[in-house]
């Protein structure tokens, strides 16, 4: 006898904290302990859905979940659950949305993580409503550019993450996703400003690359010319014509 997973959340909720449920007759402690939405528990014919599950506790995933259980259990678990595009939102005010990864957890899955935050006052949507409560946040890889995670803080933030959860399913790059056009006056056009303040931050610093390595060249450049100088037994001196550097010394003269 194998009691339903709705029964098993019954019976924990109505038995006492810190206490296990009495189980039916024939039921073992691995038949309850189950391992996934798709891939059902330890007793062989067994899946769950839904909160008794213990994880992303939402009506969509349980929604989600309780389609690939009914597929595995009729086709022989073919499916896998996967989270890696789930949204969720809070209906604050303002609302709370993200998707994927944050910061901390992408660093915690051994990526590289590169953000970029634009404040609402940046955003022409915000400015128009007049209410600049908030933020919007990119978490993308540092070595691929993929887009790992997206977070909104904002009135309509709700209604704004879809489409960072379509970026991230697809596997878009914060480059896409800056080329990507985008309507004008809007909260989620707040995306694409974020995701060109990554481009511009790795234009500023390749710029900053290029002129250290302009500068490096160019102090090379001016050591050598002080050797060559020594070498020639005098000291370099700026003259008056174009502002070239001669060496002096008797009569032999070194433009350079």
């Amino acid at each position: 006898q194998v009691t339903t997973p709705g029964e098993i959340a019954r019976l924990r909720a109505a038995w006492p904290e810190g206490t296990p449920p009495p189980l039916p007759p024939g039921v073992t402690t691995s038949d309850v302990e189950l391992r996934s939405y798709a891939y059902g528990a330890d007793q062989p014919g067994v899946y769950a859905a839904g909160d008794v599950t213990g994880r992303d506790q939402f009506v969509y995933m349980a929604a989600y979940g309780a389609k690939l259980a009914a597929l595995n259990a009729l086709n022989g678990d073919s499916l896998a659950y996967d989270s890696t595009a789930m949204p969720w939102v809070t209906f604050t005010d303002p609302q709370v949305a993200g998707v994927g990864l944050t910061e901390k957890a992408t660093r915690a899955a051994g990526f590289e993580p590169k953000t970029s935050i634009v404040p609402l006052d940046q955003v022409p949507r915000a400015l128009a409503a007049r209410d600049t409560r908030g933020l919007i946040k990119l978490v993308a890889d540092q070595k691929t550019d993929r887009l790992l995670g997206a977070q909104i803080l904002a009135p309509e933030g709700a209604d704004s993450i879809q489409t960072a959860v379509l970026a991230i399913k697809h596997g878009m790059t914060t480059k896409d996703l800056a080329e990507t056009i985008f309507p004008y006056l809007t909260t989620v056009e707040g995306l694409k400003l974020a995701a060109q303040q990554q481009r511009r931050r790795r234009q500023r610093h390749g710029a900053a690359q290029r002129r250290q390595r302009k500068l490096g060249f160019l102090l090379r450049q001016q050591a050598r010319r002080r050797q060559r100088g020594q070498r020639g037994g005098g000291e370099p001196e700026t003259a008056g014509n174009g502002g070239h550097r001669k060496l002096r010394e008797g009569k032999n003269v070194a433009r350079w």
